[in-house]
């Protein structure tokens, strides 16, 4: 499980790092946009498949229901705090607070996207640091 959880967190980071094309404008397409984004959720998905796999190897026998939903419930909370946590990492990049400040689409504009998606991706791949203690 391990080893599917890490492939998937590189997938994850090498679909992440396809962001800076169309930040940069190398390649500016909608199709493309949507071919990123899709495919690092399928990923994602992926990978709360393989944590769910690993609820088996934990969980006591008879117990795997309550595992199950306590695994479950851990991975919903998550999403609104990290929606919290990533409007505090927005305060850092003022240009990024409002949409006129989007829409001027200058240099500093996007290396301020730039910085925070990198930001982003280096904490995500923090979480290979847990993979240790999978079974």
């Amino acid at each position: 499980m391990a080893k599917l959880i890490l492939f998937g967190s590189i997938v994850v980071t090498f679909f992440s790092v396809l962001y800076f094309l169309i930040v940069f404008d190398i390649f500016q397409h909608a199709w493309f946009y949507i071919f990123t984004d899709v495919s690092a959720q399928f990923m994602y998905t992926l990978n709360f498949l393989a944590s769910v796999f690993c609820m088996v190897e934990v969980a006591e026998p008879g117990y795997e229901a309550i595992t199950y939903s306590l695994i479950t419930t851990v991975s919903n909370t998550v999403s609104p705090l990290s929606l919290v946590i990533s409007y505090q990492f927005l305060a850092f990049f003022p240009a990024l607070n409002t949409q006129e400040g989007i829409a001027t689409d200058t240099d500093e504009v996007r290396w301020d996207f730039a910085m925070l998606h990198m930001l982003t991706i280096v904490i995500n791949l923090t979480s290979i640091l847990a993979l240790p203690l999978l079974p």
